[in-house]
């Protein structure tokens, strides 16, 4: 809980890098519209060139038919590139959420998407699955920042993530995969014994994490849709470089969170009660088991 004050809560960006993120929904994939407007002004400005290009021209060697269509290439060019620096420098320092699986993400993700911001699976750039080293498939949003190819949508951004302790983690996990449509599914494919003992119970809860951490260390690094990377990965590059500029505390929430957001101007505020809990699944289970 918190002593927070509802009316405090701004409803409108103050900073500038929080506005061009609620214009710019898309980041830099929202160049994709102007670019290919672009495009499509520059053929249609060569053609409108081409009539210019009559065979009495061409003949006398006359260069003013070349000289509309490549004005507009060179426009075109200047525009796209005019364009892309200034949605750049507009979005430098604005913060893009790394989802660490089981970690309060989608809470963030919705409180975000409530006031206007895209962060994680809400985001275009994250849209759409990856084959990982393992040959595991994982959603883009979940894999590691380090992992995911060029261009990568944490580049230009101010990152910050959620952790909690890996049992809390482990035991959620374990609840939210019993929950989930798709965990039957992904304890086939990947064999990690979910429903080998008894569900909701501290003998299933054990096998269940045994299994699944005898996969990570065979080798099966990406399984469950990399629900199992440890948390360490997604706040460091591989060379120790921390990624991950803000890294909250799940149990410090909502305040840590709210606070970020107040600091970066930003009006999300998380709620008390998070989005994507399984506290009615297992509810016996806990770290001590």
């Amino acid at each position: 809980g918190s002593s927070r004050d509802p009316d405090s809560t701004p409803e409108f960006c103050t900073s500038t890098a929080c506005l061009c993120q609620k214009l710019a929904p898309g980041g830099m994939v929202i160049l994709v519209v102007p670019l290919t407007f672009v495009g499509i002004s520059l053929i249609l400005c060569a053609l409108a060139g081409v009539p210019k290009l009559g065979s009495h021209l061409v003949k006398h060697g006359d260069s003013a038919a070349w000289r509309a269509p490549c004005a507009c290439v060179a426009a075109g060019f200047c525009l796209s590139w005019a364009i892309y620096f200034a949605l750049q420098g507009c979005l430098h320092g604005h913060l893009v959420f790394v989802h660490i699986p089981k970690n309060a993400g989608t809470s963030i993700e919705i409180a975000g998407i409530t006031n206007g911001i895209n962060w994680g699976s809400m985001h275009l750039e994250f849209a759409g699955y990856q084959t990982m080293p393992d040959n595991s498939s994982c959603s883009r949003y979940h894999v590691p920042p380090r992992l995911l190819p060029q261009p990568n949508p944490y580049t230009h951004g101010s990152l910050f993530c959620l952790t909690r302790s890996p049992y809390d983690r482990a035991v959620s996990e374990y609840k939210y995969l019993l929950s989930a449509d798709w965990g039957k599914e992904y304890a086939t494919t990947y064999s990690t014994g979910l429903y080998e003992r008894p569900e909701c119970s501290a003998a299933g809860l054990n096998h269940f994490v045994q299994t699944a951490l005898k996969a990570y260390r065979s080798g099966q690094m990406y399984i469950d849709d990399c629900h199992h990377v440890p948390q360490v990965e997604y706040v460091y590059d591989k060379d120790g470089t921390q990624l991950c500029k803000h890294v909250l505390r799940i149990e410090d929430l909502p305040m840590a969170f709210d606070e970020l957001m107040e600091e970066h101007g930003y009006p999300v505020r998380l709620p008390d009660t998070r989005e994507g809990d399984t506290l009615t699944t297992c509810t016996d289970l806990s770290t001590k088991d």
